[in-house]
């Protein structure tokens, strides 16, 4: 065999490899996530946070945010169940790789960390805002509430594809870049992320 065509073959093998692992991730999510609103409530509560933050007038705003709870509940909640069906799974197929090569979740567990344990975190922290024991104000509430959100939407994008796409897509379609959204999180989610993350 010419030696370009065996290159050929090699790369076009290693895309169907990383194309194959990509649509089995996304299918499984796909598929644990059919269970809830979990999009339809992220949206819900990006509008609504963005009503009342055009708002002027303080009592109106202040309802406005107090609206949105009973939303913040339900994510919180749904976000729970998600993170508890995906205890259920093997745990290699739950694997988030931080390598872009296909399957390394299989054969490379050591470069990986757990999707059931960062949605935790995630749930947690989308909890504990919804809850606000500390009495947070609405305003920055609500600006960290979104950053929670948007970390986890990013986390299962990187689940799904890798960080780097992952990374650009919250940049296209939020304007943000992934540093501000995990500068913007409670300490608690950041230390937990960044500790199974390693970032």
């Amino acid at each position: 065999m010419h030696p370009l065509a065996l290159v050929v073959l090699v790369v076009l093998g290693y895309a169907f490899l990383g194309w194959y692992d990509q649509a089995k991730r996304i299918v499984l999510l796909s598929r644990l996530l059919s269970h809830y609103q979990i999009e339809a409530l992220m949206e819900r509560l990006n509008n609504g946070y963005m009503r009342a933050l055009t708002l002027e007038d303080e009592e109106r705003q202040a309802l406005a945010f107090e609206q949105q709870h009973a939303t913040e509940q339900q994510l919180a909640e749904q976000l729970q169940k998600l993170s508890q069906d995906l205890r259920q799974q093997p745990p290699a197929d739950v694997r988030i790789s931080k390598v872009p090569l296909p399957f390394a979740r299989h054969w490379l567990p050591a470069a990986c960390f757990d999707l059931a344990s960062v949605m935790t975190i995630h749930a947690n922290g989308v909890s504990a805002l919804a809850d606000n024991p500390t009495g947070i104000a609405a305003k920055p509430r609500a600006r960290q509430m979104l950053a929670e959100v948007l970390l986890m939407q990013h986390t299962c994008h990187w689940f799904c594809r890798n960080r780097r796409m992952a990374s650009a897509r919250l940049l296209q379609r939020h304007q943000t870049p992934y540093e501000d959204v995990l500068g913007r999180v409670s300490q608690k989610t950041r230390d937990g992320y960044g500790h199974l993350a390693g970032v």
